[in-house]
C-alpha cells in the first residue's frame, strides 16, 4: 500500500465528517452530550463534523460505541 493509499482522500474525508454528523443526530444526541459522554472536547466534535479537523481512531471508536 503506498502511503497515498494510507491516507483519505478530501472527498473520504469530508463524507467521514458528513456520516459522523448525521449519525449523531439520527441518535439525537447533542454535541455537547457527545462531549461529555466520549471525553472529547464539543470544539473538536464540531470541528470533526465541519470538516475542518482529522478524527483520531480513538476518537472514532469512542463515537460509533455512543452512536452504535
Amino acid at each position: 500500500m503506498s502511503s497515498d493509499e494510507s491516507t483519505l482522500g478530501s472527498d473520504d474525508a469530508e463524507l467521514l465528517a458528513r456520516r459522523l454528523r448525521e449519525a449523531r443526530e439520527f441518535v439525537n444526541l447533542s454535541q455537547q452530550f457527545v462531549a461529555e459522554q466520549t471525553g472529547i472536547p464539543r470544539s473538536a466534535i464540531s470541528e470533526i463534523e465541519r470538516g475542518g479537523r482529522r478524527v483520531e481512531s480513538l476518537e472514532l471508536k469512542r463515537l460509533a460505541e455512543l452512536y452504535r
